[in-house]
């Protein structure tokens, strides 16, 4: 089994059409379905368009889904790991204004962005880090070498924030809890990763500490496996709001 993830991960980045097929053979999964993207040139979803690529599975339904809950026509929203809009999109249809962060799909984003006709969303072309430095960033089918900012200097560009949603694989720990405050509703996905799992661990237990002291209702859905990737020990996702 090991040995399977591995080579799938592998395959991930190197032939992702294939990788998927294997996927979906392996699991037999008959709510899964393989999609050429030199199909079709476009797809809708809940009246959000999206341009044929390889990241479409990414796509979000609107109904229900705890991603969206409780978004407001006057919010700001801020969306760290915004890849090729599947938040984005949704939540600029009703919110005020919406700042999506995204180091390596930004091409992508802004072509869905004018796609959907959307004035109202800003893109920052930044991998969440430390101020002035760079990383090579590989996530699916790109890799790339991308310019880094922190979340001081990102809230210092967006002002009060209202809505957050952050998946950034990893990247979500150099967010000290303090830096959400005032923030009503929180969205993460969070990543317990191999290499530090302890301190992974431990942030978590301080995030949950946080919110409590400062009396956030949350709900936290566990091992969450969006992809078979063994540089995660566990996927968290974390549903929090807090009540005016």
């Amino acid at each position: 089994m090991a040995l399977f993830l591995r080579l799938l991960r592998w395959l991930k980045y190197h032939n992702p059409a294939f990788t998927r097929k294997a996927i979906n053979i392996f699991y037999n999964d008959p709510e899964t379905a393989i999609l050429h993207v030199n199909n079709f040139d476009h797809l809708v979803v809940d009246g959000c368009a999206f341009l044929a690529c390889n990241h479409m599975d990414s796509i979000q339904r609107l109904k229900g889904n705890p991603w969206f809950a409780n978004i407001r026509e006057d919010d700001v929203v801020l969306d760290i790991g915004a890849n090729i809009g599947a938040i984005t999109i949704p939540l600029a249809k009703t919110a005020k204004k919406v700042y999506a962060v995204e180091p390596l799909f930004s091409e992508e984003l802004n072509a869905n962005i004018k796609l959907n006709r959307l004035q109202n969303v800003e893109v920052i072309k930044y991998g969440l880090g430390e101020d002035n430095t760079s990383l090579e960033i590989e996530y699916g089918s790109k890799k790339s070498f991308c310019q880094l900012i922190s979340m001081a200097s990102i809230l210092k560009m967006t002002g009060s924030i209202n809505f957050i949603k952050v998946d950034c694989e990893g990247a979500e720990w150099l967010i000290q809890p303090q830096q959400l405050e005032d923030i009503r509703e929180i969205r993460m996905e969070l990543h317990i990763r191999r290499k530090s799992k302890y301190s992974d661990l431990r942030k978590f237990e301080e995030l949950k500490s946080w919110l409590e002291d400062n009396s956030y209702k949350f709900n936290i859905q566990r091992n969450i496996q969006a992809f078979p990737d063994i540089s995660f020990a566990e996927c968290m996702l974390l549903n929090a709001s807090k009540p005016d």
